[in-house]
């Protein structure tokens, strides 16, 4: 196989990694495990290891790739959100009955297998997750939600309290959160003594212990802006 620039998917081109794939794959597999942080400087390989370990453990994601905006707006947020939750849908059958579900909801298009998120309000973003929460845990599934380079999305509003609300709250999700910024990812997922199932995954090795503090319930008024 010839090597190919770029972010790789296939495990044949992932060269030198073997140790940090098999930590992140072991990670994905594991069912106590809530969170799996990557971070690294740009360009060392932190998308390549997600896409390589996603195909190889074939675990259904949703994938929102911070990189994909030219800037970073609340706006630009929710269409990633969108376009990680239609990379989800168009990948197998067995999500037309999410597809389902989401038409229900209040604020969601659906064109076939794709959506877009017409009312960009907070409620929506919550109905979104608790829903796919449901569903997939009706379905007997956790679905792994991927922020990648997630400190670009520091300064929207409210979205560190989302994270860690998802966190705490929806056992059918597994997070894994990836950034080349490591003081502002920092910042992002704060520090605590307390150690929570979690997983961190980088050049430099340094384990992350989770949230600051438990975080008040994204209301409106908290998660302002999005």
């Amino acid at each position: 196989m010839l090597f190919r620039l770029g972010v790789k998917k296939d495990f044949r081109e992932f060269y030198n990694y073997e140790k940090e794939l098999n930590e992140f794959t072991k990670a994905l597999r594991d069912n106590v495990t809530k969170m799996v942080v990557i971070k690294g400087v740009r360009r060392t390989g932190k998308s390549s290891l997600i896409n390589v370990g996603l195909n190889l453990t074939n675990i259904p994601s949703v994938y929102v790739d911070a990189r994909l905006a030219t800037v970073i707006s609340i706006r630009s947020f929710y269409d990633m959100i969108a376009q990680g939750f239609n990379r989800l849908l168009s990948s197998t059958s067995i999500y037309k009955t999410l597809v389902d579900t989401l038409s229900k909801i209040s604020g969601i298009s659906v064109y076939g297998v794709s959506i877009s998120i017409l009312r960009r309000n907070i409620e929506t973003v919550i109905e979104m997750f608790y829903r796919v929460n449901e569903w997939a845990s009706k379905n007997n599934l956790v679905v792994t939600l991927v922020f990648d380079e997630a400190q670009q999305l520091y300064l929207i509003p409210g979205f560190p309290n989302l994270l860690a609300y998802i966190y705490d709250y929806m056992d059918s999700f597994k997070l894994v959160v990836a950034g080349s910024e490591v003081g502002v990812l920092d910042k992002l997922l704060g520090k605590s003594n307390r150690s929570p199932p979690t997983v961190c995954v980088g050049l430099r090795r340094s384990v992350h212990h989770g949230f600051s503090r438990p975080p008040p319930h994204p209301t409106k008024e908290r998660v302002s802006g999005i």
